[in-house]
């Protein structure tokens, strides 16, 4: 990574685990199991969300106003020999939106770090008994990435 903030996170946020799962039961019969096709289209519906409010807050959006297009057709596939490719399809979504997401964290996280150098003397945010530049470092570093995660 090339701004030195936190790595991509390597497994899915149990917040997300937990509304998918919230989702998938709300949508189900009492207590019916879901099949494979109901999931997928639940995932799509989720992910559909979140692409279209991701491609509105981003630019360049290109990729997204494509995947966009996509989702509908990708929605009415329901032929059980296309279940598996349509996951992989939805999961490829997903890992473009995650790609998306990290570039603009990380860019963020860029333009953040001037304004902050620039201002830390005047906030008085100078480390004590430290390495100095080291430590000041960390802590700018340190307040981006708590800006970028809101």
């Amino acid at each position: 990574e090339a701004s030195g903030c936190h790595p991509p996170v390597k497994e899915e946020p149990k917040a997300v685990q937990s509304s998918l799962l919230q989702a998938l039961s709300a949508k189900t019969q009492a207590g019916k199991p879901v099949d494979a096709a109901r999931a997928v289209t639940l995932l799509l519906e989720i992910t559909g969300v979140a692409v279209e409010n991701t491609s509105f807050s981003s630019y360049p959006n290109d990729d997204l106003i494509n995947t966009l297009k996509w989702l509908p057709a990708l929605s009415r596939m329901h032929e059980a020999e296309l279940q598996k490719d349509r996951a992989q399809q939805t999961l490829a979504i997903v890992d473009r939106l995650k790609r998306t997401l990290e570039e603009q964290a990380v860019s963020t996280s860029q333009q953040l770090q001037p304004v902050l150098q620039m201002l830390a003397p005047k906030l008085g945010l100078e480390m004590v008994g430290g390495n100095g530049a080291d430590d000041e470092s960390k802590v700018l570093n340190a307040f981006s990435e708590e800006v970028v995660r809101g």
